[in-house]
């Protein structure tokens, strides 16, 4: 799965060559000590959503990839405060809300802003811009 965007903030506490700006992409290896991704919300139960948790717990950044389409719920909003107390302190959150159309592309224009203003509520989880 590839991702890409701009670079909207970098943690103070993050040594990398990227900057805010920057046009910058990605790709989640689902083996080794790159990262993996699994699925959580829908149909999951909120044991299997902690769950979830638990294994994401590989002191790496978490993305999650939503329905931008639709609007943010409170089950996404229960589940980032699951997330942001059972990772550690210094686990960058992430949300990338896909596009209905093309499910590789982000939403944009009102979509983005009402992503956003949840994000706004959410802190520290980003938003992941296009």
């Amino acid at each position: 799965m590839d991702i890409a965007g701009i670079v909207d903030e970098v943690g103070t506490d993050v040594s990398t060559g990227v900057k805010m700006g920057d046009a910058v992409m990605g790709m989640v290896v689902p083996k080794g000590a790159h990262g993996a991704y699994t699925h959580a919300g829908g149909s999951a139960s909120l044991e299997q959503d902690r769950d979830t948790l638990t294994r994401a717990d590989l002191g790496l950044p978490v993305v999650l990839l939503t329905r931008g389409w639709e609007p943010p719920t409170g089950e996404l909003a229960d589940f980032l405060d699951d997330a942001r107390h059972s990772l550690p302190a210094n686990t960058d959150i992430v949300l990338l809300p896909l596009a209905a159309d093309d499910q590789t592309a982000l939403v944009d224009g009102a979509l983005l802003a009402q992503w956003q203003r949840f994000v706004d509520r959410h802190r520290p989880v980003r938003l992941c811009r296009p």
